[in-house]
């Protein structure tokens, strides 16, 4: 008489969704309008696409690391870079003139670029 080995357990795999980091400062301005530092961390790249954004607006003299500008590319995400053309050193206290102020808020005021993410480094 055989005796029947008892049938191994199925194996199950499972995989953890990504957590969800988003970049330091993030912040809700009011609906459809973020406010954050730049990502520095792939897992804020994965927060950033679970809020759908259409554009953001960099606030920084450096210009995008690689990783965002790809990233930017990838998902169709409009980039405004006020920092490189407007930040002048020889503006004494004042570094941010009167013409970024006014770009950056009527891009932000603008809801066709809705949901929208100020950044800065």
């Amino acid at each position: 008489m055989a005796t029947q080995q008892p049938s191994a357990s199925p194996v199950f795999s499972y995989t953890a969704p990504a957590l969800l980091s988003p970049p330091r400062a993030f912040g809700i301005v009011e609906r459809g309008v973020y406010r954050s530092n730049a990502p520095d961390h792939p897992s804020q790249l994965v927060f950033l696409r679970s809020i759908g954004l259409r554009s953001i607006v960099l606030l920084s003299p450096e210009a995008p690391t690689r990783s965002l500008l790809e990233y930017l590319d990838e998902n169709k995400i409009a980039l405004t870079h006020l920092g490189m053309t407007a930040w002048k050193s020889n503006l004494g206290w004042k570094p941010v003139s009167e013409e970024l102020i006014k770009e950056g808020i009527e891009r932000v005021l603008d809801v066709r670029n809705h949901p929208i993410m100020v950044m800065c480094s």
